[in-house]
């Protein structure tokens, strides 16, 4: 199973009334899940190193796509989630939560107002969490040993005069040798765009812009219609009046939305993309 590839959706209004669940969610527990007398700490060492991707046999991809959970993780891999690439996604408000499962190469994102989750880790998942630009300090739950490659990422500081060593990221992973904290500078976060500048910071740790304004639908008739998500708050802003939201709006483009998707990518047969229209 696997081998499923999300990309250009756009996703908002998603977990409005509940908890606990994601903008995209999907859970993992495949075969070597609660299997009695096996150490998941040390699983990928021994005779059975290919056991967690017996199921996800093929990488799953999220890539290309904006995210916003009122009310949970804007990207949520629950329960042993595994095998999974995530690159240029736009996470509007819930950040990215990682529980228990191997092989999460993330890359290349940017958390919004919001920061890694990484809940309940194998002390060996070789998962990877580089090049990212996060606005707080990592959320982790109950966390022993951090894994292999958590580096080159940048803690956004808005205003800081100067750039230096991210020491609030490095206190957690007791990685993030490289990291950074600054000011990102985006090209301008009131209507979505978080580009960076040439002189960004985040450019020197490898950081590569992708496209803000080619989420969700691309059908003219279906981007006349289509709304898009309210974007985040700054401790400056107040909150826009409908005639400004609108302006906005128009001065970064038509909206663009795919229809809301809640995801579990296992249920569904290998090899599914979902793709614009």
């Amino acid at each position: 199973m696997g081998g499923h590839h999300i990309d250009h959706c756009d996703v908002f209004d998603t977990v409005k009334e509940t908890g606990d669940h994601g903008s995209f969610n999907s859970w993992g527990r495949d075969r070597w899940w609660g299997v009695k007398g096996l150490d998941l700490d040390t699983v990928l060492q021994g005779p059975h190193a290919k056991l967690p991707v017996l199921d996800a046999a093929e990488t799953n991809i999220l890539s290309n796509s904006r995210w916003r959970c009122d009310h949970g993780w804007d990207i949520d891999l629950d329960d042993g989630s595994t095998n999974y690439h995530i690159y240029n996604n736009l996470c509007l408000n819930g950040g990215l939560k990682l529980r228990e499962g191997f092989y999460r190469t993330c890359e290349n994102n940017v958390l919004v107002n919001n920061s890694l989750h990484p809940h309940v880790w194998y002390n060996d998942s070789h998962d990877i969490f580089r090049g990212n630009i996060v606005f707080g300090p990592y959320k982790p739950i109950q966390m022993r040993q951090w894994t292999q490659d958590i580096d080159f990422n940048l803690l956004h500081q808005p205003a800081m005069p100067q750039t230096n060593p991210a020491t609030a990221l490095q206190k957690l992973s007791s990685q993030d040798a490289h990291s950074l904290q600054g000011d990102a500078l985006f090209m301008d976060e009131a209507i979505g765009d978080y580009r960076v500048k040439s002189n960004s910071p985040a450019l020197s740790l490898g950081f590569v812009n992708f496209n803000m304004d080619d989420f969700g639908v691309q059908s003219p008739k279906l981007k006349a219609i289509a709304r898009q998500p309210m974007m985040p708050l700054r401790s400056s802003d107040t909150m826009p009046t409908l005639s400004e939201t609108r302006s906005r709006r128009s001065r970064f483009g038509q909206a663009r939305r795919c229809a809301t998707l809640l995801a579990s990518v296992k249920s569904q047969p290998q090899g599914v993309q979902v793709k614009r229209v």
